[in-house]
């Protein structure tokens, strides 16, 4: 049953009418994103300090922001979270998450760094992939001047955010970079190829329920060059071969969602690889709903689960 609350947001939607996200120009999506980030987000958050930074990058410098809880203590290192926020690769950024962020920091007393990546059709893939991999190395070389600690570390992201902390995990295997000892992956999509025919594109996919599939195609086409690329680890984590020897991982999905299948397929082929993996639908909600946590209870639920993750694996 979909959840009341997120039945009554949508209905509220509906009659305020406006386009699909594919039907916008990419600035109109973009501020619709923001927009409903910014009215539904969860407003409650106590930290003790937030700072905005620019870091070395493969091509530039990328803006983060990192966020340290009250809980923090001088001569105690504490774990570092590594945000990869989502939107399509092409929509979001710090500020659209920015709610997330501070929940995230606050209830799980953790040092929180959200990235800032590239973002398409301006600078298509790997432009965001390996913006989001130098800011993990930049993490670990940096986590002792920031109060945290190198040796525990997590990678999180929702939507696009949760491709790239997958594929930012396979990077750091191959690459023989710094360890990552959780990754958190919210409705991620990370069948970039769209070939597959899962169930939930159908049953989901129609544009009702937030996300459609030719939103999903929309933003596929901004973020790709071709039909190889998708296909690449970076971008598609789920059809890479090798699985094995990747970080611990919380995979989320959400019941009423296109994404649904892929995160769930993910979560087989990554526990059938051997690498611990918690999973867990939240059979009545809809693509985004973590973003909305300010008018959904579900949504605070989805955010104290990642919580409760990090609590259990870097504390």
């Amino acid at each position: 049953m979909l959840d009341k609350q997120i039945e009554k947001m949508l209905s509220d939607m509906s009659a305020a009418g406006g386009p699909a996200l594919h039907e916008m120009p990419v600035a109109g999506a973009r501020e619709a994103l923001a927009a409903i980030s910014e009215a539904l987000g969860y407003k409650d958050s106590h930290i003790s300090a937030a700072e905005d930074r620019q870091i070395p990058g493969p091509n530039g410098h990328i803006p983060i922001r990192i966020y340290w809880p009250d809980v923090a203590e001088a001569d105690k290192p504490i774990p570092v979270v590594l945000f990869f926020h989502g939107g399509g690769f092409a929509l979001g950024g710090i500020e659209t998450h920015d709610s997330i962020t501070r929940y995230l920091c606050d209830k799980a007393g953790v040092i929180v760094i959200s990235v800032d990546y590239r973002r398409s059709p301006e600078n298509p893939f790997p432009a965001g992939v390996e913006d989001c991999y130098a800011a993990l190395c930049w993490a670990s070389k940096n986590a002792k001047e920031l109060g945290g600690d190198a040796a525990r570390i997590a990678v999180a992201g929702d939507s696009a955010g949760g491709n790239l902390a997958a594929a930012v995990s396979l990077m750091a295997r191959d690459r023989k970079g710094p360890n990552i000892k959780l990754q958190l992956l919210v409705y991620p999509g990370v069948d970039m190829a769209l070939e597959t025919s899962y169930p939930s594109y159908a049953d989901f996919g129609g544009g009702e329920y937030f996300l459609g599939l030719a939103d999903m195609k929309w933003l596929k086409g901004m973020y790709l060059g071709n039909s190889e690329d998708a296909k690449d680890m970076k971008a598609s984590p789920l059809l890479y071969s090798d699985l094995s020897n990747l970080p611990s991982a919380l995979i989320m999905t959400a019941g009423y969602d296109p994404l649904c299948d892929q995160g769930k397929h993910y979560a087989d082929r990554l526990k059938a690889a051997g690498v611990p993996i918690e999973y867990e639908c939240f059979s009545g909600a809809i693509h985004g709903f973590i973003s909305f946590a300010g008018g959904l209870d579900i949504g605070v639920a989805g955010l104290d689960r990642l919580v409760r993750a990090m609590n259990d694996h870097l504390k």
